[in-house]
């Protein structure tokens, strides 16, 4: 039996009729939306990022537009100088406080790399960018959006 064009399944590559774009579906364990990347050193397991050079990244912070905007999570650190990270689907944390399940989160201003969700905060920070949405105390959704300013441009 054939498959319809649109049905796809894990691990499968789907190239449109009409179009030059590829689309790898990620397998259970989100394999194809991680990639290797250049780190700086106080980049962490856990952190958002940004791309700070060729090749490289480093910790994304909502008080600049130069820190942003952040692209994707640090998954593994292999070495001081290397990190793997994820673009979509999700995340778990390992020795965070609990995420309020339902909450938007956002990149942090005052902890570079960490996230926020409103209800933690007094004040906004100059930039918002949503990062994800908290399926569970341990678990966000990647949902990464664009940065944007309530201050005048």
């Amino acid at each position: 039996m054939a498959r319809r064009p649109y049905s796809l399944i894990r691990g499968d590559t789907y190239q449109p009729l009409s179009s030059s774009i590829i689309i790898n579906v990620a397998g259970g364990d989100g394999s194809a939306a991680d990639s290797a990347w250049n780190a700086t050193t106080d980049v962490e397991v856990g952190d958002f990022i940004f791309i700070s050079g060729p090749e490289e990244i480093d910790r994304a912070n909502s008080t600049s537009r130069a820190t942003l905007p952040a692209i994707a999570i640090v998954v593994t650190k292999p070495t001081d100088t290397t990190a793997t990270i994820r673009y979509a689907n999700e995340y778990t944390f390992v020795g965070r406080d609990p995420l309020i399940p339902g909450a938007l989160y956002y990149v942090s201003d005052t902890e570079p790399g960490k996230i926020f969700t409103p209800s933690e905060i007094e004040t906004m920070p100059p930039f918002l960018q949503q990062v994800g949405r908290a399926k569970s105390e341990e678990i966000l959704v990647l949902m990464i959006g664009a940065p944007f300013s309530f201050q005048s441009q």
